[in-house]
């Protein structure tokens, strides 16, 4: 079996600044396409494109009809239903993420635009849309009565639980994923352990994570990703198992 669409993924830079300090994650594996980001919306973004990543990857498996861990690969659509999984196997993560950012964040209270006050007032989106609730707000109104009255208009009508998607537990480093996600391709793909530990150590020096703080055997500090081919055994069951778990519609 060979990946069509799901490949290898590059970090971008991999070599320490001249500062001899590593390089932070998002510059080897950058978000792209969505503007301008605060940091924490920048993890917050990794995070969950690498569920989508996986889940990318789980539909792949599941139209190949490969096991892993000696299961089938079968994604829950009912989960996923408002993921559009016909179209994510062939789109690009901005350009999806665009589209669906509302299952993941709250979106804020805005005024609506001409075009969707157009077809509100021709009844398009009085009785189809359940998403959000449409207010008349006198403009002559003081700010606290309009306010009050707007609380009193919404009691009873918020929904009380949160229909957004949410990773469960704890989730890892940003860099494991990579690093679990490139092991798990290249197994699939045909490469053998020491082909994915070789890999691993020359890809990923400098990158700020990829190497843990840990000593060897014989007390000495470890200074690459994979020492010996039975962590890289280690890693490709763990993303395994976090795949198998994707598929459900469990990611962390």
């Amino acid at each position: 079996m060979y990946l069509r669409v799901n490949k290898p993924i590059f970090p971008a830079k991999t070599r320490k600044l001249s500062t001899g300090k590593p390089i932070d994650y998002m510059a080897i594996d950058p978000i792209v396409g969505l503007g301008k980001i605060s940091e924490k919306r920048e993890i917050e973004l990794g995070k969950l494109r690498w569920w989508w990543r996986q889940l990318k990857l789980c539909l792949e498996l599941e139209q190949q009809s490969i096991q892993l861990l000696d299961q089938r690969i079968r994604v829950d659509r009912a989960f996923y239903r408002r993921w559009d999984l016909d179209s994510l196997l062939t789109s690009q993560f901005d350009n999806w993420f665009r589209g669906h950012q509302h299952l993941f964040f709250e979106e804020p209270v805005s005024v609506l635009t001409k075009g969707e006050l157009g077809r509100l007032e021709r009844g398009f989106s009085r009785n189809l849309d359940t998403e959000f609730i449409y207010l008349k707000v006198p403009k002559h109104l003081r700010t606290a009565s309009a306010i009050e009255q707007i609380k009193d208009h919404l009691k009873n009508r918020m929904r009380r639980t949160s229909s957004l998607f949410a990773p469960t537990g704890k989730t890892l480093p940003l860099i494991r994923y990579h690093i679990q996600y490139n092991c798990l391709v290249m197994s699939i793909n045909g490469s053998d352990r020491e082909k994915i530990m070789n890999w691993c150590n020359y890809h990923y020096q400098g990158a700020s994570g990829a190497i843990q703080d840990k000593k060897d055997r014989s007390g000495r500090q470890i200074d690459k990703v994979f020492s010996y081919k039975q962590s890289v055994s280690r890693a490709l069951t763990a993303a395994r198992k976090g795949l198998l778990l994707v598929s459900k519609g469990n990611f962390s």
